[in-house]
């Protein structure tokens, strides 16, 4: 599966293609709570973009969460190793492979759901 865009391992050193969050969390910490504060406001939006894409269901939040974790943590990650390495492309794929896998899965699972609520009829 190829990565989303903004994912692409040639974009986790290219500053200004990549997630602007993965690219300025480590200076925003350094932040006053103000400028904190609309950081945290763009994390909020980027989780509800996540969960709108998930199928709706109780714990669709908790996965978004986890997705954008997942996938930030592996931007900040591959950003601080040379364009070259192996392990950057690791990370990359397998946060990109995880977060598909666990979309499918939500999507199965709803579906799944959604066949039994109407067998039922």
């Amino acid at each position: 599966m190829p990565a989303p865009r903004g994912i692409r391992r040639t974009g986790g050193n290219a500053p200004g293609s990549t997630c602007p969050a993965a690219a300025l969390a480590s200076e925003v910490a350094r932040q006053p709570d103000a400028l904190k504060s609309v950081f945290a406001e763009g994390a909020e939006r980027m989780i509800v973009s996540i969960a709108d894409l998930l199928p709706k269901a109780p714990s669709a939040r908790d996965e978004a969460v986890d997705m954008a974790c997942r996938m930030l943590g592996a931007l900040v990650l591959v950003r601080a190793m040379p364009a070259s390495s192996s392990l950057g492309r690791e990370l990359l794929a397998t946060a990109t492979e995880r977060c598909a896998e666990k979309r499918d899965d939500l999507k199965q699972a709803a579906t799944g759901r959604e066949q039994s609520r109407t067998s039922w009829r």
